[in-house]
């Protein structure tokens, strides 16, 4: 029997593809242990993982940056520009915090988030055998690009961060890192929620790069109970679970779709009260969160923010996309979405209800886009999910 240490970011989309590896995992006799913030823990207890709390918290929409309220945050790009150097910053307190903890674990291998400096830096001063999770789309870049678009290297943040790093690692005689200059972490295996399929061009990856397609288990979904009458022309309407804030873009939905023949399932997270939105349609159902992938197998058109973890189920349930992108992973999943023919990408900024509404349509008129989605699924569906995953753990840890 091994033994595993999992990390990962406290955010849904993250953590969903991870529960049926792990639960996976266990069914066959491993041993898993998952570090995650105290609120996760009784959707880790559930896998029958052992739980470890560990102390991070994402800031909200209205908050500021840890570094100087002089950086707001209600820009998507900023803010996640923000969250990146928080995450580095945490470095400094949690890499100590955690390394005798998971030292005392002795555990055969690490995994976590490509995101996660932090792990990294722990299972490089342990010496410990590490598999990367890839729950994004973009496999190459520099996880803290994004940062560094924002925020100049000469910045007085980037410097800040990239002085404390350099003690962090002189402390633990790790090589030093330094925001501008990382590169992807590519141990011996990585493992992609993702098809290779779906990649514009996945030459570029090589035997390190396990592409295992989306790793479902329905019953990990929220449950919500639906009354209404089943109809043709179902449309599913949600932004994943970050990017809730939108009471313009819900008014937008109603304008768009209110007292038409579309029967609209309505998802607008937990940041909003829907009588904020005043008066909603009667063809509209609203809820904070819908189970998605049965609200998928009666979909016939989803609109959503283009977030891998959408899009995979999308796709994987046979549903076409109209994607209205709030980041630049989001903008470049929808326009691989239209690529392939198995949707539309919209732009946020000119967006109005018309527009939104002429293009669920044509999506749902034109037959093709179907089709493709389809022939996607099928794709998905024979990647492996989950079950691939575990065995190329299980191989991993055993070799």
């Amino acid at each position: 029997m091994a033994k595993y240490v999992f990390f990962n970011l406290p955010a849904f989309s993250h953590i969903q593809p991870t529960l049926a590896v792990v639960e996976e995992l266990i069914t066959r006799g491993e041993e898993v242990i998952y570090y995650l913030p105290e609120e996760f823990r009784a959707q880790i207890e559930t896998t029958g993982a052992v739980f470890r709390s560990y102390p991070f918290e994402l800031f909200s929409q209205e908050q500021t940056s840890p570094f100087s309220t002089e950086y707001h945050i209600h820009d998507i790009q900023v803010r996640l520009a923000v969250l990146q150097a928080y995450m580095i910053k945490q470095c400094m307190s949690i890499v100590p915090s955690l390394v005798e903890s998971v030292r005392a674990e002795r555990p055969d291998c690490l995994l976590y988030d490509g995101m996660f400096l932090w792990a990294r830096l722990i299972a490089e001063i342990l010496q410990i055998p590490r598999i990367v999770l890839r729950a994004s789309y973009d496999l190459t870049d520099n996880p803290y690009a994004n940062l560094l678009r924002v925020f100049s290297s000469s910045s007085e943040m980037i410097q800040t961060l990239n002085h404390e790093l350099a003690g962090l690692c002189e402390r633990y005689g790790l090589p030093r890192y330094e925001v501008n200059s990382f590169t992807e972490d590519n141990p011996s295996l990585s493992i992609a929620f993702i098809p290779r399929s779906f990649l514009p061009d996945p030459a570029q990856f090589d035997g390190r790069f396990l592409f295992v397609g989306p790793s479902l288990r329905t019953r990990w979904q929220a449950r919500h109970a639906l009354q209404d009458a089943e109809t043709e022309k179902q449309l599913y309407i949600a932004l994943g679970s970050i990017y809730t804030n939108q009471a313009e873009f819900y008014r937008l939905c109603f304008a768009a779709f209110g007292d038409t023949a579309w029967h609209v399932r309505l998802s607008i997270g937990t940041q909003l009260e829907p009588e904020a939105l005043g008066p909603a349609p009667q063809n509209f159902l609203i809820a904070p969160r819908f189970s998605q992938l049965e609200i998928l197998a009666r979909t016939t058109i989803f609109v959503s923010h283009g977030g891998l973890n959408s899009v995979m189920e999308s796709l994987y349930s046979g549903v076409p996309l109209v994607i209205v992108p709030e980041t630049s992973e989001h903008e470049a999943i929808g326009t691989r979405v239209a690529e392939l023919g198995a949707g539309i990408k919209l732009e946020k900024a000119s967006l109005t209800a018309e527009c939104l509404r002429d293009a669920v349509d044509l999506v749902a008129n034109d037959p093709s886009f179907a089709v493709r989605a389809g022939e996607l699924q099928q794709q998905l569906q024979e990647a492996g999910g989950y079950r691939r995953a575990a065995d190329a753990i299980m191989h991993y840890a055993r070799h």
